[in-house]
């Protein structure tokens, strides 16, 4: 979406633990990737609504000098669903832009 790349996973757990999750689906775009080198460059916490998410930030770069990069975000919405949103482009200020308002227009349903 304007410069933008993003994927929403949604699944039923509630005993895996979030950083876990953030773990898992980092691990499997730098598996599903095997051209680009990642770097992860910053973690922390933000919100979705009133629950709390955590995220991780990283850079890509191609063997031809190509750099890129994206935000991981991962939560839960009781009782049980997980979400991970993950958003990548070449334009690290539209990246976090498109994060940003994908979380704040999200809400956990019930």
């Amino acid at each position: 979406y304007e410069g933008a790349n993003a994927i929403l996973l949604w699944f039923e757990d509630s005993d895996s633990d979030i950083d876990a999750v953030l773990s898992d689906n980092y691990t499997s775009l730098v598996e599903s990737q095997p051209g680009l080198t990642f770097s992860l460059i910053n973690e922390g916490d933000t919100a979705v609504g009133s629950y709390t998410a955590q995220y991780l930030t990283f850079i890509t770069n191609t063997v031809s000098g190509d750099s890129g990069g994206g935000i991981i975000g991962s939560w839960r919405c009781p009782p049980g669903e997980v979400f991970s949103l993950t958003v990548t482009g070449s334009d690290a200020a539209v990246v976090q832009i498109r994060f940003k308002r994908l979380l704040d227009g999200f809400a956990c349903g019930s």
